[in-house]
């Protein structure tokens, strides 16, 4: 059964016109969105084709900024611990050169790969946010699979896949996020987020954030998809043991998703500067699974 929540607003909040600027975004938001996705990729018409020959029921989006090298690792990590999974790289940057270079690296490896049109947004969450929209509604949906998923750019499998067995029995799979604002909103992280679309059947999808609820980037599918759903009947990721991190590295910052995901974190819009040995045992760890053998 479908769940009410609506954000109480304070007497502050209404001085300020909180409820009313909220209401506002939200139709900004969605009209910037449904502009953006009625944009043409030139690269649209051969991702389709090549999935429409080729057929896959388990589609798997990323979102790309301006950093090769996670591709490139995501590329290997994900052919070698999620090869049921086919990938498809949404490239979001805003550099010629990475482009480029990101492209590059998916025609080399056979990945498909779509550059996403110029981006609207100068905020990073909505500038992701409608980027998933984008590859969703003008890709993934069309192609039609049984399930798909949405990771990071930087969130790796570094070992056996947790997802497939789970998305199989259930409509949705990954990271839950919920309200300080309104309690009983939920969402799932879209950097680590799956779909039944079998099981969703013919549900609008809207990666948007929810200014109103307090949801982050994916919290406008709670109107559409997780207010209808029974979190109770749910499987959700666990989080390791602190004694369970891979080669004795901390859970810095939540590196670590269902066990056997790395989450670098903040790689699209932050300097590695003061990072960078965070970022190289992470990544060491991820080439290390990949060269591991099967």
């Amino acid at each position: 059964m479908s769940k009410i929540v609506k954000r109480k607003y304070t007497v502050r909040d209404w001085r300020k016109l909180l409820p009313i600027t909220d209401r506002l975004k939200y139709r900004r938001n969605s009209l910037v969105s449904r502009i953006y996705c009625s944009r043409q990729s030139p690269d649209t018409e051969a991702v389709l084709r090549a999935l429409a020959e080729r057929g896959h029921p388990k589609l798997l989006a990323t979102i790309a900024f301006n950093k090769p090298w996670l591709i490139d690792l995501m590329v290997r990590a994900v052919a070698r611990h999620m090869p049921q999974w086919r990938l498809i790289v949404a490239d979001n940057s805003n550099q010629a050169q990475a482009r480029d270079e990101i492209r590059r690296i998916c025609d080399s490896a056979g990945v498909l790969y779509v550059g996403l049109p110029p981006n609207p947004e100068w905020s990073i969450n909505r500038s992701h946010g409608i980027a998933i929209n984008w590859i969703v509604r003008n890709v993934i949906l069309k192609a039609r699979p049984v399930s798909f998923g949405v990771l990071d750019h930087d969130c790796f499998p570094f070992g056996p896949d947790p997802v497939s067995h789970v998305i199989e029995n259930q409509p949705v799979y990954g990271l839950e996020r919920t309200s300080r604002f309104a309690p009983g909103a939920w969402y799932l992280w879209p950097g680590y987020a799956f779909f039944n679309l079998a099981s969703l059947g013919d549900v609008t999808f809207d990666f948007n954030h929810d200014q109103s609820l307090w949801l982050d980037t994916g919290g406008c599918n709670w109107h559409s998809i997780y207010k209808g759903l029974d979190r109770a009947t749910l499987l959700f990721p666990s989080e390791p043991a602190d004694d369970e991190h891979p080669a004795g590295l901390v859970n810095n910052a939540g590196a670590f998703v269902d066990r056997t995901f790395c989450h670098i974190g903040s790689m699209g819009h932050r300097s590695e500067a003061g990072r960078q040995e965070h970022v190289a045992a992470l990544r060491g760890l991820i080439e290390q699974s990949i060269a591991e053998p099967t």
